[in-house]
């Protein structure tokens, strides 16, 4: 199966079943329980974390087979950039998912993580289409400064490994991967808070590692703890 992380969720609601199989457990799960599960259960929020990992592999992969090497470096720093501004873009509405009440004064907005998910990731898109897209460029060479990055210095590094070694490359690799595969994690933290969990029940949902005195409402401290959890997984490539 290859899939963007994206329509992770939407290929379970399509399939209609989802197995999940590890040394511990086996069980094929209908998929009305699959947002409960994947929030809540220890095993299907690994195989979450597994399918963003995954992802973000497939993504470096393709764009080393279609990106020539000198420019390679360039486009992961873009790429980059392109998420690191939407979060940012985003930010007061993710933590507003923690407030928001329905029309009963209830905090589950949501009761599924699918449409939980699906909602942000649509105003995601809409944010990107109206908002990023038009300045990117232009903000390639203005911006210092993205959540937990000197970005100033990122870009000068990645234009350094356009010609330089493979493990300049790798290094460019590593801080594309822990950066946006953070800001998905943030969005998963988001739904969760759609879905009537605190700021801290959300957190422990979405990471398999537990840290200390994350400040919930400070991106920059999400995106450190999360990329911390998602850096655990990671290994780098062969030499480019």
């Amino acid at each position: 199966m290859n899939l963007d992380f994206e329509s992770f969720l939407g290929h379970f609601t399509r399939s209609g079943k989802f197995t999940y199989r590890s040394h511990l457990v086996s069980q094929t799960l209908p998929v009305r329980l699959i947002s409960h599960y994947l929030i809540i259960g220890v095993f299907i929020m690994e195989k979450f974390i597994d399918f963003l990992v995954q992802s973000k592999y497939q993504r470096l992969l393709e764009w080393r087979t279609t990106t020539k090497r000198d420019n390679y470096p360039l486009k992961l720093s873009k790429n980059l950039l392109y998420e690191g501004l939407t979060i940012l873009k985003m930010w007061k509405e993710l933590k507003k998912s923690f407030s928001t009440i329905n029309f009963f004064g209830e905090r589950d907005i949501y009761n599924s993580f699918t449409d939980a998910h699906n909602y942000i990731f649509i105003r995601r898109r809409q944010i990107q289409t109206e908002n990023i897209l038009p300045i990117l460029d232009k903000k390639l060479i203005e911006v210092n400064e993205l959540p937990y990055l000197k970005f100033s210095s990122f870009r000068e590094r990645s234009e350094n490994a356009c010609y330089g070694t493979s493990a300049q490359i790798e290094e460019i690799e590593f801080t594309y991967f822990f950066h946006t595969a953070a800001y998905e994690l943030i969005y998963g933290w988001s739904a969760a808070g759609l879905m009537g969990m605190s700021k801290k029940e959300a957190f422990q949902s979405i990471s398999t590692a537990i840290w200390e005195g994350v400040d919930f409402n400070i991106l920059d401290a999400l995106v450190e703890a999360f990329g911390k959890t998602i850096s655990m997984f990671y290994q780098p490539l062969p030499d480019y």
